[in-house]
């Protein structure tokens, strides 16, 4: 396995943020590198090594808030951006080996609705223990489930099931085509690379690890108490409820699956 053969097998479609490009580049590498030590491993075992790696990363990054250790901090960094790196090294595994399958899909979904959740909430009890202020654990608790857990999420991926269930099998009463394909939808405009270059690097900022230096700024110039962090959090609240409330523009892109849908059933 050459590293160019590695490169081949990466995901395709354009990342959303900066911070993905570098995980996904080192996550290149690190496949490479993993496939040459351990030619037999399998990607569902890399999505699985990603869980005890996080929670020894949340552990040390609780420790590192309590005991104002910035040695500890950096090494939870570290093992954050390695782990982010394997989500990476799991699914170029599955390409090259060829074993994609939807048990390994399900395993990476349940280790991101563990890991990301938990990382939130970790940092909520640390502040609340360092401080004894609730409200630093209520705002993080809030972000947590917003980050993988949010109703507006679930909500729409239980209609999207139910819609696509009866498009193909005409087994439920939820979703009509001929109700459904007059109505009036908005075209989506082509975003500008204006635009989308603002929206990575606003995307780059939210990502977890942006919150590390936060963090540190935090311990640095704070005595106990975690204003840039806690700023970041709410401008991710605002962030993630903003994207995640858009209906229109859910339901825009739901009607044209299920047109699609319809048609190849047709």
């Amino acid at each position: 396995m050459k590293y160019k053969d590695v490169i081949r097998h990466m995901k395709k479609d354009e990342a959303n943020n900066y911070y993905t490009v570098l995980k996904r580049k080192s996550g290149a590498m690190l496949t490479w590198v993993i496939l040459k030590l351990f030619p037999s491993i399998s990607a569902n075992f890399v999505t699985l090594s990603m869980l005890p790696l996080n929670l020894l990363a949340a552990g040390m990054l609780y420790y590192a808030i309590v005991s104002f250790n910035l040695l500890f901090l950096f090494i939870s960094l570290l093992i954050s951006f390695f782990t982010l790196s394997l989500d990476s090294v799991d699914g170029n595994i599955a390409r090259i080996k060829k074993t994609a399958s939807i048990k390994g899909v399900f395993f990476d979904r349940l280790v991101h609705n563990i890991c990301h959740p938990l990382y939130f909430f970790i940092i909520g009890f640390a502040f609340y223990e360092t401080s004894n202020q609730i409200a630093y654990l209520i705002i993080f608790l809030i972000v947590g489930l917003l980050s993988e857990l949010s109703p507006f999420d679930i909500s729409q991926k239980d209609v999207e099931a139910l819609f696509i269930r009866q498009a193909v099998y005409h087994n439920t009463i939820t979703y009509n085509y001929e109700s459904h394909k007059n109505r009036d939808y908005k075209k989506q405009h082509t975003t500008n690379h204006f635009k989308s270059t603002v929206r990575k690097w606003i995307t780059t900022i939210l990502m977890n690890d942006f919150f590390y230096l936060m963090i540190l700024l935090d311990m640095l110039i704070f005595d106990k108490q975690y204003y840039f962090t806690v700023f970041l959090a709410f401008v991710d609240i605002i962030g993630m409820i903003y994207v995640r409330a858009n209906i229109n523009r859910w339901e825009n892109n739901l009607s044209e699956v299920l047109e699609r849908l319809t048609v190849y059933k047709n």
